[in-house]
């Protein structure tokens, strides 16, 4: 069974799906596990505008808070 889930609340998604499928402009950008996504340098260059280290960084922290 798929289902399809459009939502912008990263942590949600990462922890919900499986297979997560990125969309810029109704384009595919890219398609892959959670943590495939999470580490595209494309993703995080069009969604969080930082480095990839700094965006780690801040996905970790928000996994880890209450």
């Amino acid at each position: 069974i798929s289902v399809v889930v459009i939502e912008h609340d990263t942590k949600f998604i990462f922890t919900l799906c499986d297979r997560v499928l990125v969309l810029v402009q109704g384009e595919l950008l890219v398609e892959g596990t959670p943590d495939e996504v999470r580490g595209d340098p494309r993703v995080v260059e069009a969604y969080l505008g930082a480095p990839p280290d700094e965006v780690e960084h801040r996905i970790h922290a928000a996994e880890e808070a209450p």
